[in-house]
C-alpha cells in the first residue's frame, strides 16, 4: 500500500513548448543509470545519497517515473533536490517531459528490533525450536 503524504514537487518543468520539447524515448536500464550516475556525485548531502542508493525509479509513463521511499525523510529529500535531479535527469535521458512522483510505502517500512527482548522475539519467528531450545537448558533471552 503507496501512502503520499505530501503532493510530489511538481515535475519542475520550465515553460517547455511540447511541439519543440525533446521526447526521446528511454528504458527503465537506462533511467536506471542515469539515477545512479547523479547519486555517485553527491558528496555534502548523506541523507539523500542514501535514499537514492536504497529507492530506486520505477518507470511509470513514457515521461513519468516514480520512487518509492520507506519514509517521510527520504522522501522530503528527493523532493527537495528534485530541483537539481530532473533537469540532470532529463539531459542525461534527452527527454524534457520526463516527471518524478514520490510516495511512501507503508509495507516497506522495516520493523527493527531494539530490545533483547524484540531480537529474540524476531528469531524465534525466523526459528520457531530456538523457544524449544531457550526452555530445555534454562535460557534467558
Amino acid at each position: 500500500m503507496l501512502k503520499e503524504d505530501k503532493p510530489s514537487t511538481p515535475a519542475v518543468v520550465a515553460e517547455v513548448d511540447p511541439q519543440t520539447a525533446k521526447t526521446r524515448h528511454f528504458t527503465q536500464e537506462e533511467l536506471l543509470a542515469a539515477w545512479d550516475a547523479y547519486a555517485m556525485r553527491i558528496d555534502k548531502n548523506a541523507y539523500l545519497k542514501a535514499a537514492m542508493a536504497n529507492c530506486k525509479p520505477q518507470l511509470k509513463e513514457k515521461a513519468l517515473f516514480e520512487v518509492t521511499t520507506f519514509n517521510s525523510v527520504q522522501q522530503e529529500e528527493l523532493q527537495n533536490d528534485s530541483v537539481h535531479l530532473l533537469p540532470i535527469l532529463r539531459h542525461a535521458l534527452g527527454n524534457d517531459l520526463l516527471r518524478m512522483r514520490v510516495v511512501i510505502s507503508e509495507t516497506a517500512q522495516k520493523r527493527v528490533a531494539y530490545t533483547p527482548e524484540e531480537k529474540y522475539q524476531y528469531l524465534v519467528q525466523k526459528n520457531p525450536a530456538l523457544e524449544k531450545l531457550r526452555q530445555t537448558f534454562n535460557l534467558r533471552y
